[in-house]
């Protein structure tokens, strides 16, 4: 059965009550997949994003927390329908959640707008809106926090899925062409004999070229899963070993259950049949102690990256807010390059033409999950008690301008 047919045939599947807190199950895919589980489950800590500086985040945040987790209601929330090789989705116990911090559902997407195209006769004739509709119905509750941490991350995590790499056996691409355009053109010739009147007028062929539209997707949804049911596990690739080896093994010594899929329908439905096939008689054994002892050595070598330009930037926001300007015209203090291009930029004319404002706002929305970055500009926002980059330009734009226009 496809999504779209659970969806408008059991609409209530996906009925939840909206509070001003966390449903008791939730569930969170981890933006980086694998790896940045490995980095969960290590730190045993719940990584969040930032919640400032952005224009989205500024209509959807909580008053005097700077961070949030971006949760669903249900497996099949629109943000976990189109798995991708070693994605990993989390269950989370909201009710400990609760006990802790604080949540709300929101709409980000605006899934309200796309309700009309789910219930109405056109998801009949229109699959790319009913698709567009189920993508942007996230069910999402958020988790806001002071810090871009949750410690103690395994008394949260109720359970772990991941998909694993696998290699699909796709058909001859002629082959498959001849095949599914011989299926279409008979679904074709079929309605025409049925209904002779969709062919004398325009509105008549519209509605024909739509059922047939609509057959087609069929079809190639009906090809995509059987290829996807069919396909082999790929475990080529020593990276992808090491990396589900490393997370296999912190997850055990956290005592959380790992679930392991290789198709999307067992991945959306959260069926065990699968893993239970291939490893309930035995524990998953994905890479060897040499494969592992040179991902750990990689590891150890590898350093964080991080964007110079972008680190360059907030540095200097954080020179601008902590320096003041008559220890420059005294000749105590000297700004740095970077520090003194921001100061002019805003000075000239930037701080009126959003262009500073709008450049701070992608830095932060860019590097929102990286910690290294978001600490550096945290202590502004924080200091000057707001969540717009707005008011931070407006700010040090004011302090700079003025006290360089008295001096003039």
């Amino acid at each position: 059965m496809q999504l779209t047919d659970v969806t408008y045939k059991q609409p209530g599947l996906f009925k939840s009550t909206l509070n001003e807190s966390l449903s008791p199950v939730v569930f969170h895919k981890i933006n980086g997949g694998v790896q940045k589980l490995v980095q969960w489950l290590k730190d045993d800590k719940i990584i969040l994003n930032a919640d400032f500086g952005t224009d989205a985040e500024e209509e959807l945040s909580k008053r005097k927390k700077y961070f949030f987790l971006s949760t669903s209601r249900t497996r099949l929330g629109g943000y976990n329908l189109n798995p991708n090789q070693m994605d990993v989705f989390v269950t989370l116990d909201g009710t400990k959640l609760n006990e802790l911090y604080q949540g709300k559902p929101v709409d980000y997407w605006g899934w309200k707008s796309w309700r009309e195209s789910l219930y109405s006769k056109d998801r009949d004739v229109n699959p790319e809106s009913t698709q567009q509709a189920l993508t942007s119905w996230e069910h999402e509750d958020r988790v806001y926090h002071t810090e871009q941490h949750i410690p103690n991350a395994h008394q949260y995590i109720m359970k772990i899925d991941i998909m694993l790499p696998t290699q699909r056996k796709y058909m001859d691409p002629f082959k498959r062409t001849m095949e599914d355009g011989g299926k279409i053109g008979e679904y074709r010739r079929e309605l025409e004999e049925q209904n002779p009147e969709l062919l004398l007028s325009d509105e008549g062929h519209t509605k024909l070229e739509a059922k047939v539209k609509k057959y087609a997707w069929e079809i190639h949804a009906q090809r995509a899963k059987r290829e996807a049911m069919d396909a082999e596990v790929d475990l080529s690739k020593d990276t992808h070993r090491a990396l589900l080896q490393h997370a296999t093994d912190l997850a055990k010594r956290r005592n959380i259950k790992v679930i392991f899929h290789k198709y999307k329908g067992s991945w959306l439905t959260g069926s065990d049949s699968f893993h239970n096939e291939q490893y309930k008689k035995r524990e998953p054994n994905f890479a060897n102690k040499k494969i592992m002892k040179d991902y750990h050595d990689n590891a150890a070598n590898k350093e964080v990256y991080v964007s110079r330009y972008d680190k360059a930037l907030l540095d200097a926001y954080v020179e601008l807010y902590k320096t003041e300007p008559q220890d420059v015209q005294n000749h105590s203090v000297e700004l740095s390059k970077d520090a003194d291009e921001l100061m002019r930029s805003m000075h000239y004319g930037g701080l009126w033409s959003n262009d500073v404002t709008t450049k701070l706002r992608n830095t932060i929305h860019n590097n929102k999950r990286s910690p290294d970055l978001i600490q550096i500009i945290l202590p502004v926002f924080k200091g000057l008690k707001t969540r717009k980059a707005k008011d931070v330009v407006e700010f040090l734009a004011d302090k700079w301008t003025r006290k360089d226009d008295e001096n003039k």
